[in-house]
C-alpha cells in the first residue's frame, strides 16, 4: 500500500482561501523552486477572478463595512492559511510573508525541510484536504 500525506489547514475563523487546487500548485511552485526560499506573485497563486469571488464573499459576511474588504485582505488571509499548512501536522512552511503593494504584491516563502523533500513527490501521493482541521470529513 503506497503511503499518501494528508495536507491541512490549522483552525481559521475565516473562509477557506486556499483551494486544493491552489495548494497543489504550491506544491508545484515548491517542486521547480532550486531553493528553500522563494517568491512567488500573488495574482499568480490567486488569478484575479477568484480573488475577486472572495472580495464579494468576504464582504457579505462581515459585520463590518464591506468597502473596507479589498484585494489586500484575501492576499492576507491567504498567506496566514501558508502559514498553517501542515502535511501530517507538521508545518510546511517555516516563514510566509506578504510582500510588495498592488500588482507588485508577493508571497516570500521559506519552505520547511521536511516539505521540501515531499515535494518531490507525485502530487496522487498528497491528499490535499482543504479544511481547517477542527472539522470532521
Amino acid at each position: 500500500m503506497t503511503k499518501t500525506y494528508k495536507i491541512t489547514i490549522a483552525d481559521t475563523p475565516d473562509i477557506v482561501v486556499l483551494s486544493p487546487e491552489i495548494v497543489a500548485l504550491l506544491i508545484k511552485k515548491v517542486r521547480c523552486s532550486d531553493t528553500k526560499e522563494f517568491v512567488i506573485p500573488a495574482k499568480e497563486l490567486l488569478p484575479r477572478d477568484y480573488a475577486q469571488y472572495l472580495i464579494r464573499v468576504l464582504a457579505a459576511n462581515t459585520e463590518a463595512a464591506p468597502s473596507g474588504i479589498g484585494i489586500r485582505k484575501v492576499y492576507s488571509l491567504a498567506a496566514g492559511q501558508m502559514r498553517t499548512l501542515s502535511v501530517n501536522r507538521l508545518h510546511c512552511f517555516d516563514n510566509v510573508e506578504l510582500c510588495g503593494q498592488r500588482a507588485s504584491t508577493c508571497f516570500r516563502l521559506s519552505v520547511n525541510e521536511a516539505f521540501y523533500e515531499l515535494a518531490e513527490l507525485p502530487l496522487q501521493y498528497m491528499d490535499v484536504i482543504c479544511v481547517p482541521m477542527n472539522m470532521s470529513m
